[in-house]
């Protein structure tokens, strides 16, 4: 398993499951066979197969609270991963 950690600007992003989401990291050591976001490696620019990455996110900021996300739908992954 690879695992590296990645320095973001934020947390939140926007989202079309919800209106944002929180995703703290990428990747995933399980590589379902039925894993709603098997698509995604193909934005990562890893080389390696699905399921042997994952790339941990670090934010120096907290979540900017000051977003209308109030009301609005966040969409959370995290999965164990371990």
């Amino acid at each position: 398993m690879i695992v590296q950690e990645k320095q973001v600007k934020t947390y939140l992003t926007t989202s079309k499951i919800g209106s944002f989401a929180i995703n703290p990291y990428v990747g995933c050591p399980h590589a379902c066979k039925y894993c709603y976001a098997s698509f995604m490696k193909r934005f990562t620019n890893h080389p390696e197969p699905r399921g042997t990455f994952i790339d941990i996110k670090r934010c120096e900021k907290p979540i900017d609270t000051k977003k209308n996300i109030r009301q609005k739908r966040i969409h959370v992954n995290c999965h164990r991963l371990l």
